[in-house]
Parts: structure tokens; sequence; C-alpha cells
């Protein structure tokens, strides 16, 4: 789209625009350019500095957040060869000029230039989003579906703000009505952290096992990412085991938030846990808890960024407690989700990848 009131102006660059195969907009005032903008989309925009109803700089800084102008060139339109005029253009966010007289030559080779340059930046983030789709496919891929594991008695809910990142679970049934749950949140948010759920998952199926107490299991994992681990990597565990048969949770804790176990009649208790994290220290010690499984009874297991939005965390644990109290009677289906958008409603969800589990003990 060119920009330009001036028709003779308008002439010539259409002519050489067009000579070279490009097809051609053209709005004589920043009115006009703003109704063009509103009904197509385009590739590229030469804009005139000086126009009848205002400054071509001033108005593309106020117009940027159009939708049809994302990551659009613009190349301003000036006779005057003055570098305030062309500082002041860059800094509005123009990627180029070309001044008046026209060189026929230069000003393709500046369009050219820049539509590559569009095309490029397109393709990357083409290529950008398929990898991040087939990152986001795989790690979906590595926690399992509750409904492929009914036995396992849980239901979970997952949110991850990039598609993939560094919350994950995972269960596994390690004994006759024996199941191990795990969830986990790696340090940092970036595409990289959400490889190392992968490393994870792997270890816990290679140490998850009947004769490994979870304490144990725990520590066969740390000894491993203590070897594997960039510097400043680490996860936050809580790792549950829940035997029926003999009507026993089993738990450890590697500085993960707190699990809330819901009894039968409702009464919700936070098991607090002091503990290290998980692939940072070689003499780590990790919380563990040992309860009897009362029939009936529910445990909540989550990330933090389901209580990490509200200014006083311990208050926001207190509250994810009492919803787990209130929506004890529904199914877990329902609960969890219920937990989710009240916690949303109260500010308690950070910006943050979220996970939220209920067991059924």
């Amino acid at each position: 789209m060119v920009v330009e009131d001036e028709i003779t102006s308008w002439i010539i660059l259409q002519r050489v625009l067009e000579s070279a195969g490009y097809e051609t907009l053209r709005a004589a005032t920043l009115e006009k350019a703003a109704e063009v903008l509103s009904s197509h989309q385009v590739s590229l925009m030469l804009l005139d500095i000086n126009l009848p109803d205002g400054n071509g700089i001033d108005w593309y800084r106020n117009v940027q957040q159009n939708p049809n102008l994302h990551n659009v060139p613009v190349l301003f339109v000036t006779a005057e060869d003055a570098s305030e005029q062309k500082v002041r253009g860059f800094s509005a966010g123009a990627v180029d000029y070309i001044t008046k007289p026209f060189d026929h030559i230069e000003v393709l080779a500046r369009v050219r230039t820049h539509l590559r340059l569009r095309a490029a930046y397109e393709q990357l983030a083409e290529m950008q989003s398929a990898r991040m789709s087939k990152l986001t496919r795989t790690q979906k891929m590595l926690m399992p579906d509750p409904g492929t594991l009914p036995e396992a008695g849980f239901d979970v809910r997952v949110a991850q703000i990039n598609g993939a990142g560094g919350d994950f679970y995972d269960v596994m049934q390690s004994g006759s009505e024996v199941w191990d749950f795990i969830i986990a949140d790696a340090s940092g948010h970036d595409v990289d952290t959400s490889l190392w759920t992968a490393t994870l998952k792997a270890l816990f199926h290679e140490y998850a096992s009947i004769v490994n107490t979870p304490e144990e299991i725990l520590r066969q994992i740390n000894k491993s990412l203590l070897k594997i681990l960039p510097p400043h990597q680490f996860f936050t565990v809580v790792l549950v085991r829940v035997n029926r048969k003999r009507g026993t949770v089993s738990m450890a804790n590697a500085g993960h938030p707190p699990v809330i176990r819901v009894d039968a009649n409702g009464q919700a208790r936070i098991l607090e846990a002091e503990s290290d994290v998980l692939g940072m220290f070689p003499d780590a010690i990790f919380t563990t808890t040992e309860l009897s499984s009362q029939s009936g009874s529910r445990l909540v297991l989550y990330t933090d960024g389901l209580v990490e939005g509200s200014l006083n965390i311990h208050a926001a644990i207190d509250g994810l407690a009492e919803l787990s109290e209130q929506t004890r009677s529904l199914e877990a289906c329902e609960a969890i989700d219920i937990i989710r958008i009240r916690q949303l409603e109260s500010g308690s969800i950070a910006r943050d990848d979220t996970i939220l589990m209920l067991i059924e003990v």
C-alpha cells in the first residue's frame, strides 16, 4: 500500500512497483489509509510523512496495534534528507525510508529487501510454531490420560502457557493395587525446559518399583539428575504412592507445594512439607509422610502456578483446601473444574503452567 497525496509521486511509485509485478493500493490521506487497512491485508507500506490530514509518523505510532499491520514493514517517504526526520521515523517503528525524487532502482531494491525479510520472518515463525506444536503433542503423550487408567482413580487438568512447559505428571502401577503418582515442576519456562520432563519420566519409570519407597525413588532420580542437569536447572516434585491393598498412602516431597488430603467427611488437611528440590544437592533431604488411606478420602496435588497468583501464597493454599472441602461430595471430574474456576476467579492462578490432580484414595 502506498499512502501518498501527491498524484505525480503516486503514479511514479505505482508504475515502478507494478512493472516489477507487485499489486498496489493507494490512500491519499491517513483517514483513507485506515479504511484500506480495515478491509485489506497488505504486505508492505510506503508511508508519506506530510499528508493533508496529519503527520504520517505520528499516525503510524498510533495505529501499530492494528492486526492488519502485524509484521508489515513500513518505509516512510520524505522529501527531506534531514537525519532528525529519519530518526523519528525509525523510532516510530518504520524499517526504512525512501526520499524524493525517487530513484527507481533504489525503490525496488528497498521494497524487495523488506518483503524478503518479512517472508523469511514468517517462515521462521511457521517453523517455530510447527516445532512447538510437535513438542506440545509429544509432551501430552508423555502424560497419561485418566480415561486410559480408570483403575488408577484420578482426574487431572493441565494448562501450559507455551503449549509445552515445565509442569509434568505421570502415573504408573508399581504393584498389585499399588499406584504411584508424580507431579513435577521444572525451573524456568522456556521451550528447552519442557524437554527435561521427558528425562524425568524416563527416570521415574526406571526407579518406580514396589521394592523402592517414594523417598528412595526420589533419591535415585536425584542422583541421576545431578549428573545431567545444567547449572541452576532443578525440579520440585511430589511423589505419592497409594496402596489400596494395604490401605496406606506414602508420599515424598522435594520442594513442592504441600499435598491436601480431604477426608471422607469433607475435612481438609494441608500436609506441610519442607524439603530440598530435586537435581541440585547430592545430600538433599526429602520430606516423607505415611498415612492410612481412609475410605472415601481424596488427595489434591498441584503445581505452584495454581496458588502463586495471590499475594499471600499461604492464604491461596488455604483457599484451595477450602475449595477441596466444598467439592468433596462431587465426582472428581466435576470437582476439579470447579476448583480451577474458583482459583482463577480469586486471582490465585498465576501466569504460569498449572497442573491440578485429584486422587480418589
